[in-house]
């Protein structure tokens, strides 16, 4: 594929998270969306993101390669491996390459893609796409401080970020990674325990629909209830009556029971 257009950032990959990403960066000052390269072999996937945001699209990897210097990695992390082996002959130490796939350490991605290539990792989470994310940066050791500060200016914009080690990454993609999902899944599951199927699914997320009537099947007729003085003194009498039947005097004038 032949592009005429200067191009400034790449995806590998145009998955939700990568479309959270370029929301994001469409808010900074001085995005042109037209100069983004994203690689989606999906046609109307394409197609959409195309219309929606104005980027450019190429089924393979290797066109992004070649013509961004920016580069998000945003597949899958079961397909890293199949993506490297198409990019790793193009990319050079003029590219960072920023990974969000969970799961692959900088180790990891250093053979993947080779070891001159500039390597950032990422871990967002799901509130990215409503610009209430939160994301940790790790550079690798041939990164820059420019590096850095690139990465977090289009992140930034879809939230907040913090540098961190990588030794704590595991923990941060179960508690921000995971955890937002949860909960989302969990808020999911309530909206659809308040849906009655006169009810419709918008109020049922807000909290608008009132419990479901208790009404008894026909021929089922409510028990009498008695009072608790009632019930203390037929308890009471009952009791008497067992008392005087099973009991017999015992020798010395006391009533024990009979066994």
């Amino acid at each position: 594929m032949k592009t005429k257009t200067k191009t400034t950032l790449g995806f590998f990959g145009a998955g939700k998270m990568a479309e959270g990403i370029l929301a994001a960066a469409a808010v900074v000052p001085g995005f042109d969306p037209s100069q983004v390269l994203m690689a989606e072999r999906i046609p109307e996937r394409a197609a959409e993101l195309e219309k929606k945001y104005g980027v450019r699209t190429t089924p393979n990897a290797a066109d992004v390669a070649r013509a961004a210097r920016v580069i998000f990695l945003a597949v899958r992390p079961q397909d890293v491996a199949a993506l490297a082996a198409d990019v790793k002959p193009i990319l050079t130490k003029r590219h960072l390459v920023v990974s969000i796939a969970a799961g692959k350490s900088l180790s990891t991605l250093r053979k993947a893609l080779g070891r001159d290539v500039r390597l950032v990792r990422v871990m967002p989470n799901l509130a990215l796409r409503a610009r209430e994310g939160m994301c940790a940066i790790c550079p690798a050791k041939n990164a820059t401080p420019a590096d850095v500060r690139k990465v977090a200016k289009i992140l930034n914009a879809a939230g907040r970020t913090a540098v961190l080690e990588e030794r704590h990454f595991d923990a941060v993609t179960a508690l921000s990674g995971s955890g937002p999902a949860f909960f989302a899944f969990m808020e999911q599951a309530m909206a659809e325990g308040g849906r009655a199927p006169s009810r419709r699914a918008d109020d049922a997320r807000h909290r608008r629909v009132p419990p479901p009537e208790r009404r008894r099947p026909r021929g089922v007729h409510r028990r009498r209830r008695h009072s608790r003085r009632h019930n203390r003194s037929r308890h009471g009498r009952d009791a008497r009556i067992g008392l005087q039947v099973h009991c017999r005097r015992h020798p010395k004038g006391r009533r024990s029971p009979l066994r």
